[in-house]
């Protein structure tokens, strides 16, 4: 008898079996965006959460949900898409709405309502800049603090790297609340040789013009000094210019001329390729001197031999000095001349950031000239 009904239990489980396997799949029905339209408007208008409640923002094709709106109570959404979507015997509106960010996502029209949401920082104005401005900071021993595009997040202290000059790409207005404030988007070097930074910085903190102060830099273009007497003060202190000190030293009654110094460099120099100055560019003017003395073999033979050190550089620039009648008796005489000079001695690049091609982890150029005023 037991075995009569174990083999009836066994027949009614393979044929619930058989029924489960046999029975077709039914596929969900799915999102079909149609009537997609682009938001054109460099102004697009701003919008806010309608509620507090949670609201399903979907991704860009519809397929799932990716963000909940409730979490973005703070947030200003532009719509950037509109369309109808599909599903099944149903259709909707819905909008693809954005932040500053560019995190968006699908919903309903009917979940958000027009206005900036004055609970966080809203930029209500932005205005792009062609040209960049350069600024630093004007009390070095003050906070400035550089904050994220939601100004909910401090990105760095400007007030810990009082040499850069920061460039403006970009300005705006936020809001919070009833206050309203002006931010330049800046970007800088930490180093000159380091990282860039960048982020909103509020313009009460800044003072147009380049950075007089060059504390903590390791490399300082030769268009980034606002005077010849701020150049001699950056030859005569600063850590990585050593070299360049030495070899003025040489001409003792030749005074250092900025404008020539750029001149020397750019028109005259041994230099790798620059990020900020492409191997083609544009010769600088040499109006306002006379009788210029190019000594490009000296500063190719120290780029040349870059990797040498400081005293055997000096060495090789007496014995080339000498070569070309240049003794010291001769340079001593030199009162009616200027002098242009401006190296960039063996200088650490660990960021690729001052060499495009062929640095090696270093970068160098070699300028020096003299000329007359006209």
């Amino acid at each position: 008898m037991r075995k009569s009904i174990t083999v009836l239990i066994a027949g009614l489980l393979m044929g619930m079996s058989a029924m489960l396997v046999s029975t077709p799949h039914v596929k969900a029905a799915t999102y079909q965006i149609t009537n997609l339209e682009y938001n054109s408007s460099n102004h697009p208008a701003p919008y806010k959460n309608k509620t507090n409640q949670s609201v399903a923002m979907w991704n860009q094709e519809y397929t799932k949900k990716i963000h909940d709106l409730k979490n973005y109570y703070k947030t200003t959404w532009y719509v950037s898409m509109t369309a109808t979507i599909k599903h099944g015997n149903q259709s909707f509106k819905a909008w693809y709405i954005r932040n500053d960010s560019s995190l968006g996502g699908w919903v309903k029209p009917s979940a958000v309502t027009p206005g900036y949401n004055f609970k966080g920082y809203p930029m209500i104005q932005k205005k792009w800049y062609s040209k960049y401005t350069v600024f630093h900071l004007k009390d070095n021993s003050q906070n400035a603090y550089m904050w994220n595009w939601k100004h909910s997040k401090v990105r760095h202290n400007l007030k810990n790297y009082p040499g850069v000059n920061w460039t403006r790409s970009e300005s705006v207005v936020m809001q919070h609340g009833n206050k309203k404030a002006v931010y330049y988007y800046l970007t800088g070097n930490t180093t000159g040789n380091g990282r860039l930074i960048s982020g909103y910085v509020w313009r009460g903190y800044l003072q147009k013009g380049l950075n007089p102060d060059h504390t903590g830099q390791n490399l300082v273009y030769p268009e980034q000094f606002p005077s010849t007497e701020n150049y001699v003060d950056y030859v005569n202190t600063n850590h990585t210019q050593k070299l360049t000190k030495q070899i003025a030293a040489l001409f003792p009654n030749t005074p250092i001329d900025l404008n020539l110094s750029q001149i020397a460099i750019y028109n005259y120099g041994s230099i790798d390729e620059f990020i900020i100055g492409d191997e083609d560019i544009d010769p600088m003017p040499t109006t306002g001197y006379k009788d210029i003395i190019s000594f490009r073999p000296i500063s190719y033979k120290l780029w040349q031999n870059s990797n040498l050190s400081d005293t055997q550089k000096l060495a090789l620039v007496k014995t080339e000095l000498n070569k070309l009648g240049y003794t010291a008796n001769k340079r001593a005489k030199l009162k009616d001349y200027y002098l242009g000079i401006y190296l960039i001695d063996n200088i650490s690049d660990p960021y690729d950031m001052v060499v495009q091609d062929g640095g090696y982890g270093h970068a160098n150029g070699y300028g020096l000239v003299l000329a007359k005023k006209a």
